[in-house]
């Protein structure tokens, strides 16, 4: 996040960015991660002179929403005091609290996304037992306070517009109506299709029906289940919808990529060790091994069961049973990084932490911390805080790389990935940030004569998939340069 002292090129938003922003009130904000997202929505609701706010966000971005909204407002709006509120403990009496109500107070309410939901959602099991249908309703409290200003954080949640956090919200904005409503995330989906619940939410009655909207922009088959959806196409138009109703911030934009250091990839290919080779083998022919030193049976049930045990073994075989090893690519990273240096390890499964922090203290790492979900945001702001201080090595899980900084580190190593590039992407972020000064780089293990070279394949054909939808990008299709 840029500190407050800093040049105004530095700024999320120019004059000419933000006043299409200001005069349609109601609309997304989308931004790549690192880039100032709070930053940003405070500059908008600071502008606009609004005064109550309600930031729906995740756990873990509690504290970036405390510590840098009231920096940011402050910029703009400097005879303002801004005070922020958790909505936590009495909630009930929080709910129906007036906001502050004096010309030069901000007043930030802070609700965590399961707390929102269930605070204001209803839902009930309808029909038999073992054949029971969800209901879902809005919980109205017609006495209750209302925001000029909502944010929701990391809406890329109601991605899906079958999620109760969608139903929710969607009837929440529907019966309040907020002036003001401003939908966040670095990484809001690979195609069109993934945006119909943000842009029903901005405007229910033009986006009212999904299957229109499938159906302008995407190639929809008859399949064996039902109605496949298939390639986008009309990318021009849908660019132009993009330009109108998306504000996008992206790190290719010539004012940031000119006074950011870059970040590189890098595919570091290493051999299995013995008990990796040996669990994958067994699990792509057999789908089970018996571990004689643990008198362990490790089977699949099926295919998909397979690759996930396959997927633990090339990360971690200690994971599957205790006798096993605990991997090359932890072995190579210790034997490649020196223990005083600023490392981030990424990895997908969190059973897989303790396991390489314990490794690691035998090899004399002394500073070794870790992040993982449900944690909460004092342990987290705790082990990031001594991170920084001492260096060494932070453990983190791919999903959990959220809304948080893990500067100085330049360095970050993902033992696995996710198969979701965004979320790759979004824990590259924890280390590319707006005011990082140094370059970075990203290392992705890879293990030879395995599956992994074609799941790398499979997860750049995603990337493929969401660059041709972003609007940087459409020209180049349209022009064959792509």
């Amino acid at each position: 996040m840029v500190d407050a002292g800093t040049s105004e090129e530095l700024l999320p938003f120019q004059e000419e960015e933000i006043a299409p922003i200001l005069e349609r009130k109601r609309g997304m904000l989308a931004w790549d991660m690192g880039l100032g997202k709070t930053a940003g929505a405070s500059t908008i609701g600071a502008r606009a002179q609004l005064h109550r706010w309600l930031v729906i966000c995740s756990d873990n971005a509690f504290s970036v929403w405390r510590d840098e909204a009231p920096r940011w407002i402050k910029r703009w709006w400097p005879d303002v005091t801004v005070r922020v509120e958790f909505i936590d403990g009495d909630r009930e009496t929080q709910w129906a609290t007036p906001y502050d109500v004096f010309p030069n107070v901000v007043h930030i309410r802070i609700v965590r996304i399961d707390t929102f939901l269930a605070d204001w959602g209803v839902i009930t099991k309808t029909g038999l037992k073992g054949k029971r249908a969800k209901t879902i309703r809005l919980n109205e409290r017609k006495g209750y306070h209302i925001p000029e200003i909502l944010i929701y954080d990391e809406c890329r949640r109601i991605r899906n517009k079958e999620t109760q956090a969608f139903e929710i919200l969607s009837r929440w904005i529907k019966f309040y109506s907020p002036p003001w409503l401003i939908l966040m995330t670095g990484t809001p989906g690979h195609e069109p299709k993934h945006f119909w619940t943000y842009l029903h939410l901005i405007n229910p009655h033009y986006f009212r029906s999904y299957w229109n909207f499938v159906y302008a922009f995407h190639q929809v088959d008859d399949g064996f289940f039902g109605k496949e959806v298939n390639e986008p196409r009309n990318l021009p138009e849908w660019y132009a919808l993009r330009k109108r109703m998306i504000s996008v911030v992206r790190e290719d934009d010539p004012r940031v990529i000119d006074q950011r250091p870059p970040l590189t990839r890098q595919l570091l290919e290493i051999t299995p060790d013995a008990d990796q080779q040996r669990l994958y083998k067994a699990f792509r022919e057999e789908m089970m091994l018996f571990i004689e030193e643990d008198q362990k049976l490790l089977y699949a049930q099926n295919e998909l069961g397979a690759i996930t045990r396959i997927r633990q073994a090339l990360i971690c075989p200690k994971i599957l049973s205790p006798s096993l090893s605990y991997g090359a690519a932890i072995q190579d990273f210790a034997n490649t990084i020196e223990p005083g240096e600023h490392v981030v390890i990424f990895t997908p499964f969190t059973s897989a932490q303790p396991l390489f922090e314990e490794y690691l203290r035998t090899k004399k790492f002394n500073h070794i911390y870790t992040l993982y979900g449900s944690m909460g945001t004092t342990a987290r702001d705790k082990a990031i805080a001594e991170y920084r201080q001492n260096k060494g090595v932070m453990i983190c899980s791919i999903l959990y790389a959220q809304a948080f900084s893990l500067e100085p580190a330049t360095k970050a190593f993902f033992i696995g990935y996710d198969w979701d590039p965004d979320n790759n992407r979004q824990a590259e972020k924890r280390l590319h940030r707006l005011t990082t000064k140094t370059p970075i780089a990203a290392y992705y293990y890879a293990f030879r004569t395995t599956f992994d070279a074609n799941l790398a394949d499979i997860v750049n054909l995603k990337q493929r998939r969401v660059n041709i939808t972003i609007p940087s990008e459409v020209r180049k299709v349209l022009h064959g340069e792509a």
